[in-house]
């Protein structure tokens, strides 16, 4: 059998065609006779009651005596009614015969479109569609058993509709497909389904609805250091580096930007990339050495299997503080000698230039005692410590809340003297003022 090639087809008005061939004795070419096996018979009748249809086949080239191989054909001038139909071959030498039927079924009538159609997300419509951040639809429904379910979407309300080839599936009377939404992030996209019967005639569309997909953004957002929701109320740190964790779609690609102007750009930090795991968790960290002193604001994204990226998420602002503030001591020197009570203590505090000195706190101790010490706008200091006899250690240190600055030690030696000399002296005033007065009578 050359044709029809498949066993249900829409056209009614078919090209049956046969090949006939015995490479042996050949057929013999007159009317079948069942006396002696010989001669051949090509015809096409109902299924169902074995009525020939139309003329026998004929040859489609004059065959003049026995042939070994021939082709028979016949093109229908008037339509096939829709049934089913036998291609009836008999064929012999004078010594046997054969005999074939192909059966084959005319449809032209469309099939049902699918009904009870039914997805894991609401359709909206053109103008109000349902907004999505799930990657995915699976539809359910029913159609004409053994039919081929194709998915069509619009992104011109309907105006023009495309197959989506990798929705296409078999329908058992009940189907189901899956529609990926990432091929169509940011779009209003429409989503129909026919049915395709066994001899290729398709259904009008059932209509699901319409959508608008976005991927969803990462959340759950938890870092190792605290941070602020501003850029003026960031955070500062001496740490160098955030650990930074939360979830997002599973298997979506992670990117982490940076901005230093407040939000207006922002870079992408590619060493922090990652990808979200079968669950949606996810981790990384970011270094913030290179960013010393600036307000810097740290974003995550997540982009879906189609390269769509979704929007921000901002996990805060800091301020990372690489180092501490330092003390010089200008007076006195350290070796000090002296017999006062107090002495008068300067210097300065050095600190990063993004800082301000009333972020500074300046203490200075003198044995156990410690005091807060006022530091002025241009950075100096001047304090009075009171000193004990003998030799007193001054220690000065600076800090701006995150990183304390490494001590400055100086010493001062006070001398007092003792009250024995004072004693002798009071002793020999007496003596010298007595004489004067014996001197004086005389």
């Amino acid at each position: 059998m050359v044709s029809p090639a498949k066993e249900y087809i829409n056209d009614n008005t078919p090209l049956i065609k046969v090949l006939l061939s015995d490479a042996t004795l050949g057929i013999e070419n007159t009317a079948f006779d069942p006396a002696d096996n010989t001669g051949f018979e090509v015809l096409i009748r109902r299924d169902n009651d074995n009525s020939i249809v139309g003329s026998p086949l004929t040859a489609s080239a004059v065959i003049p005596g026995p042939f070994k191989s021939a082709t028979f054909e016949n093109q229908y001038p008037t339509e096939l009614p829709d049934d089913v139909y036998q291609v009836y071959v008999r064929a012999g030498d004078n010594l046997q015969y054969t005999e074939l039927i192909y059966k084959f079924t005319v449809d032209t009538v469309a099939p049902a479109a699918p009904t009870s159609v039914v997805g894991t997300l609401s359709g909206g419509s053109v103008t109000s569609p349902t907004v999505t951040t799930t990657p995915s639809l699976t539809l359910t429904g029913t159609a004409e058993s053994k039919a081929t379910i194709k998915v069509y979407t619009t992104t011109n309300s309907g105006v023009t509709w495309t197959e989506y080839t990798e929705g296409r599936t078999t329908a058992g009377s009940n189907w189901s497909t899956i529609i990926k939404l990432t091929g169509f992030a940011g779009k209003t996209v429409g989503i129909a389904v026919t049915a395709t019967d066994l001899a290729g005639n398709e259904s009008d569309k059932t209509v699901y609805g319409y959508l608008l997909y976005t991927p969803a953004p990462p959340a759950n957002l938890a870092g190792s250091l605290a941070a602020g929701v501003t850029p003026a109320l960031a955070k500062v740190t001496a740490v160098s580096s955030l650990n930074l964790a939360g979830t997002a779609t599973p298997n979506y690609k992670i990117k982490v930007y940076t901005t230093t102007d407040g939000g207006v750009t922002w870079t992408e930090y590619t060493a922090g990339a990652t990808t979200a795991s079968a669950t949606g968790a996810w981790t990384t960290s970011v270094s913030l050495s290179g960013l010393a002193g600036k307000t810097v604001g740290i974003a995550v994204t997540a982009t879906d299997e189609g390269g769509n990226e979704s929007e921000r998420t901002v996990y805060g602002y800091l301020i990372y503080d690489a180092s501490a503030p330092s003390v010089t001591i200008t007076s006195p020197a350290t070796g000090t000698t002296t017999d006062q009570s107090t002495i008068q203590i300067t210097g300065s505090v050095t600190k990063d230039p993004w800082e301000s000195y009333s972020n500074i706190t300046l203490t200075v101790q003198v044995g156990v005692g410690s005091v807060t010490v006022p530091i002025g706008s241009d950075g100096t200091f001047v304090y009075s410590v009171a000193l004990a006899e003998g030799m007193n250690t001054i220690v000065a240190r600076a800090t701006d809340g995150v990183n304390v600055g490494t001590p400055v030690t100086i010493t001062v030696t006070r001398t007092v003297t003792p009250w024995s000399t004072y004693a002798i002296i009071i002793v020999i005033v007496a003596l010298i003022l007595a004489a004067i007065a014996i001197f004086r009578r005389r």
